[in-house]
């Protein structure tokens, strides 16, 4: 990363601190009483926080490979986020989801050898269980996308990170470091510096737009002007990394 890159990303993780403290305060002050959908949203808002701060984490300490594969964790339940807060009645799909993951979990076990489960986890046990849950496809990453309109993200975003959250060999090239004659030279101990920039401007829109959905107490004016504050900066950064990656692009043209 050059001058003007590292500058940049010390001003993103500056934001997504101040950003940390406000939606936590926030979070914090909700209240949802027996209103079992607003629950939901809130529990799930509290998940996204924690897996926002692990970004931030990763980022700061340049384990940015592991970032990117947070931030498809993160990007999954902002789907979910979106489309439960649309309709409430998406939760049943999440509860047969949940089941479904269950059963399949349940149904490998059987698959082991009797000696390779614990003792416990017998046959007859496993079926019985197997009996009470309802089985199915399970979550579908896409699925969720496409009911709040955001198949473009899945298809984009998300497929850009998968890389990084496989253990296959597809983000090999970027660790291993090729000389002019095009041998490898050296095994990187670091990767994607300038994309870490983006992981976090990314992780930092779905978390600003979710805490403001969810915002009720006490809502007050100096707390939508907080947080517009840094929605904007926000964009203010993105504009900044789009044109410092126009200038790589140009480079290597």
């Amino acid at each position: 990363m050059n001058t003007a890159e590292s500058a940049l990303r010390s001003e993103v993780l500056a934001l997504t601190q101040s950003a940390d403290r406000l939606a936590t305060e926030i979070i914090a002050q909700q209240f949802a009483c027996d209103d079992n959908h607003r629950v939901v949203l809130i529990a799930q808002l509290a998940r996204m926080l924690r897996t926002f701060q692990a970004i931030d984490v990763l980022v700061s300490a340049n384990l940015n490979d592991a970032a990117g594969a947070v931030l498809r964790c993160l990007l999954e339940q902002y789907f979910v986020f979106r489309a439960v807060s649309r309709d409430a009645d998406l939760m049943q799909k999440a509860t047969a989801e949940v089941e479904a993951e269950s059963h399949k979990a349940l149904k490998g076990l059987l698959r082991l050898r009797p000696e390779d489960r614990a003792d416990e986890l017998t046959e007859d046990v496993l079926n019985e269980t197997l009996g009470t849950l309802q089985s199915g496809s399970g979550f579908n990453a896409f699925d969720w996308a496409a009911r709040t309109g955001m198949e473009g993200a899945y298809l984009t975003l998300y497929r850009i990170l998968s890389p990084y959250a496989h253990g296959s060999l597809s983000m090999i090239d970027k660790y291993v470091e090729l000389n002019a004659a095009g041998q490898a030279e050296r095994v990187r101990s670091r990767v994607a510096e300038f994309e870490s920039t983006e992981f976090l401007l990314c992780a930092l829109s779905m978390l600003l737009e979710c805490v403001e959905a969810i915002d009720r107490q006490p809502n007050t004016e100096a707390r939508r002007a907080s947080l517009a504050y840094h929605a904007s900066e926000q964009r203010r950064l993105y504009a900044r990394h789009w044109s410092l990656l126009e200038q790589r692009q140009q480079l290597l043209s």
